[in-house]
């Protein structure tokens, strides 16, 4: 392995684009058509959806935890 190169046997193979897999996070500050409209784009790229709020208080996360069941998501909503 002289010059710190690996063999062409050794090195990582080549996925297909049918085996690659992504995650979408989605910042969502509050409830709005703009972050519905978000969380739909991201969920028409048939990948992973991840919708992450972050709360800076526990009355602030009841507020969005029941605005989220409010308007009735497809996504679960964790705590």
């Amino acid at each position: 392995m002289a010059g710190g190169r690996e063999p062409a046997d050794d090195r990582e193979s080549e996925d297909s684009p049918e085996s690659v897999s992504h995650l979408s996070v989605v910042l969502i500050d509050a409830l709005h058509q703009a972050s519905m409209r978000a969380l739909a784009y991201a969920a028409s790229l048939q990948q992973p959806v991840l919708a992450l709020h972050v709360s800076a208080g526990d009355e602030d996360a009841e507020r969005f935890r029941e605005g989220w069941l409010l308007w009735g998501t497809t996504f679960r909503c964790g705590s």
